[in-house]
């Protein structure tokens, strides 16, 4: 799973410098157009599926996008398992806000406070 994380961020931070703020009015291209490899981005898709297939986590909604085009676009498994089971969809909308900084800090401080520190 740890491989599919940085896949996946790596991704969504491509995604972002090559959307910039003008994300609606993206056109598409075929990959090799703009100088990537659809054989790579299967392999892409075959690691997603198999994380959602392994329950790594519900789904996913892959954007790859190059020089203002978008290669590949497609959604994965479920948006979510609980409360209910809700399909994908390209069309949802979602919070990447991160408590990683957070949590992670504020553990690490709960540790030294612990440890007397």
């Amino acid at each position: 799973m740890n491989k599919v994380l940085k896949i996946l961020s790596l991704l969504l931070f491509f995604v972002f410098v090559s959307c910039q703020s003008d994300f609606p009015s993206l056109s598409t291209a075929k990959p090799e157009k703009v100088g990537m490899s659809s054989a790579h981005l299967a392999l892409l898709e075959n690691i997603i599926n198999e994380a959602v297939k392994n329950k790594d986590f519900p789904g996913a909604d892959l954007l790859v996008a190059r020089r203002g085009k978008v290669v590949f676009r497609k959604v994965f498994g479920d948006s979510q398992w609980i409360p209910e089971r809700k399909p994908m969809k390209n069309s949802m909308i979602f919070d990447l806000a991160s408590i990683t900084k957070p949590v992670a800090t504020a553990t690490s401080i709960m540790i030294l406070r612990e440890r007397g520190k």
